[in-house]
């Protein structure tokens, strides 16, 4: 009997402090980092998908012709991008799931809710930081290629290179608002469910104490 008493005190010692749900949540968070991985295989498929004949290669070396060099470089570039994201996610969620202690309230009666909350604060982080930064790279690679691409094509040379400044200047504009805005709409749905956590934090301290 002793063993099982053993065994049902560590458990509820565990769940009490909160750990038997954050030793759980931190190798989620590791998990979470490292399937960033798949980005660059995703995009080495989408590019082999591009230009497989299923997907009109012919069309596709009329369209392009002798460009071949422009686009190989860009799709090197957004590549690049994409390999650059997936390591700055690794580091971003085994930074999050070391401190995860840190972030959580080890006083609170609640366990599961700040959980919750740090995790949507985190993914709204993590996300924003991987759409502003996959934006960033693939406008600036598609712009630049672009901007080859009119020092060619000398006829279309005046719309063309019109098209690679806006996506140079927009672009990256844009990917910089929109991981803005994942940030901003995540810490708002975080915190008002730590609001909730609070409130009822503080209405048992002042029912415990009454």
């Amino acid at each position: 009997m002793n063993a099982f008493d053993n065994f049902l005190k560590k458990y509820l010692k565990l769940v009490d402090s909160g750990k038997f749900f954050r030793n759980v949540v931190k190798p989620a968070y590791k998990a979470i980092g490292w399937l960033h991985l798949l980005l660059p295989l995703l995009m080495l498929v989408f590019f082999y998908n591009v230009f497989a004949d299923e997907y009109n290669y012919d069309d596709m070396h009329r369209v392009f012709g002798a460009h071949n060099g422009i686009i190989a470089v860009v799709l090197l570039l957004i590549f690049a991008t994409t390999c650059l994201v997936a390591y700055l996610a690794i580091k971003f969620w085994n930074d999050r799931a070391k401190r995860l202690d840190v972030l959580l309230n080890n006083q609170s009666e609640f366990c599961v809710l700040p959980i919750i909350v740090t995790f949507t604060r985190n993914k709204g982080e993590g996300q924003g930081m991987v759409f502003a930064v996959l934006g960033i790279g693939v406008t600036i690679a598609m712009g630049l290629g672009l901007l080859c691409l009119s020092f060619v094509e000398q006829d279309y040379f005046a719309d063309i290179i019109k098209v690679a400044l806006l996506t140079l200047i927009l672009g990256p504009i844009a990917a910089i608002v929109g991981g803005y805005l994942i940030v901003l709409i995540h810490r708002f749905v975080s915190e008002s469910i730590g609001l909730m956590v609070s409130v009822a934090a503080n209405v048992s301290k002042i029912a415990n104490k009454n």
